[in-house]
């Protein structure tokens, strides 16, 4: 508000009455101009707000994308490992002691998804030292009708234990830090924006307040 609105909110709060006068009609004018500029900040403000809101909520779901990853690989492993490389198609010995290779490695890295998140975090810093506990059976003809999905199997854990490691618990502390100091950052700047956004809704009142005491419709 420039002076001259500050003037007029004081002899309206003062009781007066409203004087058809040039100079409380310009005012009034210019307190109209000033609703209509604050509606449009409040809108734009508002939308902001939002948004920002939704981008702390996205970027507060770090851990949950990390483990995503995870999940998506052993997701993968469960359908190559019981749906695809079925005992049906199992023919000779090679292939039973990969494929119960690959079902004991199973066993002892893949967390259970009904865990919290933090127990699985803690799972996936004890699990990790079992991947290269189970020998390997000898490697498959490339001719064997099997090969394929057997060698897919395995690249699959080898991509889950990538993934344990990127989870480690001091991975993750390192994360964590970074994205405690990130959304301290991002609140404090939220509660900025409200802080403006509810001075903008009272200047708009105080604009009404004023108009309505001038007899002009407000907007």
């Amino acid at each position: 508000m420039n002076l001259q609105v500050l003037a007029l909110q004081t002899l309206v709060r003062s009781g007066a009455e409203y004087s058809n006068e040039p100079i409380v009609d310009n005012v009034l004018y210019d307190v109209k101009i000033l609703a209509t500029e604050t509606d449009e900040k409040i809108a734009q403000l508002a939308k902001r707000i939002y948004n920002f809101r939704g981008h702390i909520r996205k970027f507060s779901h770090l851990r949950v994308r990390e483990s995503q990853r995870y999940e998506d690989v052993a997701d993968e492993i469960s359908h190559v490992l019981f749906d695809v490389i079925d005992y049906n198609r199992i023919t000779t010995r090679q292939q039973v002691e990969w494929k119960e290779y690959f079902h004991g490695l199973y066993e002892m890295v893949i967390i259970p998804y009904h865990e919290d998140h933090t127990y699985r975090i803690q799972m996936i810093h004890e699990v990790y030292k079992y991947f290269d506990i189970l020998k390997e059976p000898p490697s498959l003809d490339p001719n064997d009708p099997l090969y394929v999905h057997m060698s897919h199997c395995r690249d699959l854990f080898v991509r889950l234990k990538r993934e344990h490691h990127a989870m480690k618990v001091p991975n993750l502390i390192k994360k964590m830090k970074k994205l405690l100091k990130i959304q301290i950052g991002r609140r404090c700047k939220l509660i900025e924006m409200n802080k403006g956004y509810r001075s903008l809704q009272q200047l708009r009142r105080d604009c009404t307040e004023m108009l309505e005491w001038g007899g002009v419709l407000t907007i």
